[in-house]
């Protein structure tokens, strides 16, 4: 009978930085989302007058802008953590090895391959869950697949919001503001329905990079982790 190691205490640094850094990200998702909601209740404000409204979406505009450039910057420091923490993971001598498994360079990888980046991910976290069965705790299948459609979707939609509210530029400047004005309402909803799920994303990202790392840290005999990984 062999036993596992538990991974160490950087190792459990490591995934508290993850988890602040995610928590961070959510936290600015919830600003962002606060502010696309005030601004779609001030794009159908016809109480004020012409130049205060036009103020207040101004406003709205630069608190969104600032805040976006500074996501860019938190997203990009958790995102190095997450796959130096899910690389770490995927190496150590902790993890179950079974046959047709991802190899260690691939839990970075498939974070980069495009297309393939929309499930290697996923298919990687849910080997390293299964791979760390421990016994007594249930897998993670469920939130982990809730969590990557929820990201997924988050980054898609925000990313198509950003990119057709050029185009709103382009409508006003060639005097068609009627599409104008239908395009940036649509691109305020997208905006906010993404911001939205990337709450949910990071909440549940936590919990899956807190509940990895524990699991991690606990050794585990060799004879009982095939009952645990069922």
């Amino acid at each position: 009978m062999s036993v596992r190691p538990g991974l160490g205490r950087g190792f459990r640094r490591l995934g508290t930085a993850v988890c602040v850094l995610v928590g961070v990200v959510g936290l600015l998702d919830a600003l962002l989302l606060q502010v696309g909601m005030s601004t779609v209740e001030a794009f159908y404000d016809t109480a004020t007058d012409d130049a205060t409204h036009q103020r207040q979406l101004v406003s709205l505009d630069q608190w969104a802008v600032g805040t976006m450039v500074v996501y860019a910057l938190v997203f990009l420091a958790a995102g190095v953590c997450w796959i130096d923490w899910q690389g770490q993971l995927a190496s150590s001598p902790r993890l179950e090895r079974a046959g047709g498994r991802l190899r260690p360079g691939w839990h970075a990888w498939a974070w980069f391959v495009p297309v393939l980046n929309l499930v290697l991910p996923a298919l990687a976290m849910r080997q390293l869950d299964r791979g760390l069965g421990v016994p007594g705790r249930r897998r993670l299948r469920s939130p982990l697949w809730v969590w990557w459609i929820s990201f997924v979707l988050s980054v898609v939609l925000g990313r198509y919001a950003a990119w057709r509210a050029y185009a709103v530029e382009d409508l006003v400047g060639a005097g068609d503001l009627d599409r104008a004005i239908d395009l940036y309402e649509r691109c305020l909803v997208l905006g906010v329905i993404g911001n939205a799920l990337g709450v949910v994303a990071a909440v549940l990202a936590i919990g899956i990079v807190h509940d990895l790392t524990a699991r991690a840290l606990e050794p585990v005999r060799d004879d009982l982790a095939p009952a645990a990984a069922r």
